[in-house]
């Protein structure tokens, strides 16, 4: 077993490090001067660095897979302010040899326990038995089950590892409860049905190829709300007692999540419940999206970064201090007498 000692992360400029990691993309390139060479992109489960075999070496590889395991030997430096190891040998490392895990981003908390949770909230809002018959009978369908459990929330934007897709879902399941609280006119239970189901095409539009999102054919083709409601629809066949207006406005909900026609929607949100799904979910996008993005600032020392899916700079702005409880009841109250 190959212990894994230096993380992305880590790594230091002008450095010589000997370490294992995972191949996310390999592309081949032709020198100025007419010599192969390769791009790699390596990646553990702290991120990324970019990797370069020149020649002689370079000629000694024909391919690499996406998803290899790579054992490499380099020196570390800066090239247009990020760090690079120009690799001076590299050999393809069995996965029986190392711990996926220091590779491979997954949920924080395990997808099985997610999925439990989101089972859980739907026992306690799903009373009306249709519904339940109906939710039921998607999650319990052992392909669904297994493939919602590893899905990815996306390829790179938000969400993008093994149980990212549940824990998405789960996250806009919980704001779309907040909602109710807030506006009690709305219908809870095709929201939260909604909420679960929204996302469910990614099944179909990305598949784990060794340990790596990618999309399918179908999902370039067609897209996960178009596959998502193709998979709904022999459910909906076998819901006999769910009325079919019901049908008709969670197809709907989940046709316009995206919210608008420029972003993917089909349909624009036509209901409340359509409406506060859409900001459900976009909401927990961004606050993923940034979470990571924050995290990059943090380890680059940036106060001001420019974010290319938001289309703007962001701010990395200074936290208010958290009191302490025992120091808040410390806080010595005004003495004086009040007036009369």
């Amino acid at each position: 077993m190959l212990e894994k000692k230096i993380f992305v992360k880590e790594i230091l400029v002008e450095s010589t490090i000997t370490e294992t990691f995972l191949v996310k993309s390999a592309k081949k390139g032709v020198t100025t001067k007419g010599s192969d060479y390769w791009n790699l992109i390596l990646q553990d489960v702290t991120g990324e660095i970019e990797g370069k075999i020149w020649h002689p070496l370079s000629a000694q590889f024909d391919n690499f897979e996406n998803g290899t395991f790579l054992q490499i030997q380099g020196d570390v430096s800066s090239y247009k302010e990020k760090l690079q190891i120009t690799i001076k040998s590299a050999q393809i490392v069995s996965e029986k040899d190392i711990t996926v895990a220091d590779f491979v981003k997954t949920s924080a908390v395990p997808a099985e326990e997610l999925l439990i949770t989101i089972e859980d909230i739907l026992a306690e809002h799903i009373l009306f038995e249709p519904w339940k018959q109906f939710y039921k009978s998607v999650l319990t369908d052992s392909e669904i089950r297994k493939n919602f459990t590893e899905g990815f929330g996306a390829k790179t934007v938000h969400h993008a590892y093994m149980g990212g897709l549940l824990e998405h879902t789960l996250s806009v399941m919980n704001l779309c409860l907040l909602f109710t609280e807030q506006y009690p006119q709305i219908d809870k239970e095709i929201l939260l049905i909604g909420a679960l189901f929204h996302d469910i095409g990614k099944i179909e539009e990305l598949k784990n190829n060794d340990h790596l999102a990618d999309f399918t054919d179908e999902g370039k083709l067609l897209g996960h709300i178009q596959l998502g409601l193709e998979l709904l629809y022999p459910f909906f066949k076998q819901a006999k007692n769910l009325p079919k207006p019901f049908i008709s406005h969670l197809k709907h909900m989940i046709l316009s999540h995206h919210g608008e026609l420029e972003y993917g929607s089909p349909k624009l949100p036509a209901t409340q419940e359509a409406l506060l799904l859409h900001h459900a979910d976009n909401i927990d996008a961004k606050m993923s999206m940034l979470d990571n993005f924050y995290e990059t600032m943090q380890t680059n020392e940036q106060s001001w970064a420019y974010h290319r899916f938001l289309n703007r700079d962001i701010y990395l702005p200074e936290k208010t201090p958290t009191v302490n409880k025992k120091e808040k009841k410390g806080i010595k109250q005004c003495s004086l007498p009040l007036k009369g």
